[in-house]
């Protein structure tokens, strides 16, 4: 598997970095870099490069924005595995035929789809993306503090 395919998108991980998540350790981050071109003979641009770069590979300063690009276990561990509301909901991971799932639900029977069961559910083809989502959720609830995250 590429970077790519396991790591959260520029996107979402300068969405991850805005809401505070610590950008030091994991295995990869992306960067962006202005870098001039030449758009034809006499005429030179400015063109936005994004990369994304293993944290072995990365030495020095991009000499741009980075942004830590996380994968789904990074995620999985930084988020709550229960949060105490009405009742005790945990944390599920699931697989549908082409998705990936994360919830949080209190009874038996997690995959019903009542109101009741369920506070809140992200699915998507990419579990690093269904946690990075559900992640940004309990932030902005306040199950999560980001400068709390080791």
């Amino acid at each position: 598997m590429t970077l790519k395919q396991i790591c959260t998108t520029l996107e979402t991980s300068r969405r991850l970095k805005e809401a505070g998540f610590p950008q030091e350790g994991g295995i990869a981050y992306w960067g962006k870099h202005k870098r001039h071109k030449q758009l034809s003979p006499k005429r030179w641009g400015v063109e936005l490069s994004e990369y994304l770069i293993e944290l072995e590979q990365y030495v020095g300063d991009f000499g741009c924005e980075k942004y830590r690009a996380f994968t789904f276990n990074e995620l999985w561990e930084i988020l709550p595995k229960d949060i105490i509301e009405k009742h005790k909901y945990r944390l599920q991971i699931g697989k549908t035929w082409n998705d990936c799932f994360l919830l949080y639900y209190w009874n038996v029977y997690p995959f019903e789809d009542s109101i009741d069961n369920n506070l809140e559910r992200f699915i998507h083809k990419q579990p690093q993306k269904a946690a990075a989502e559900l992640a940004l959720w309990c932030v902005k609830e306040g199950y999560l503090n980001p400068k709390e995250i080791k």
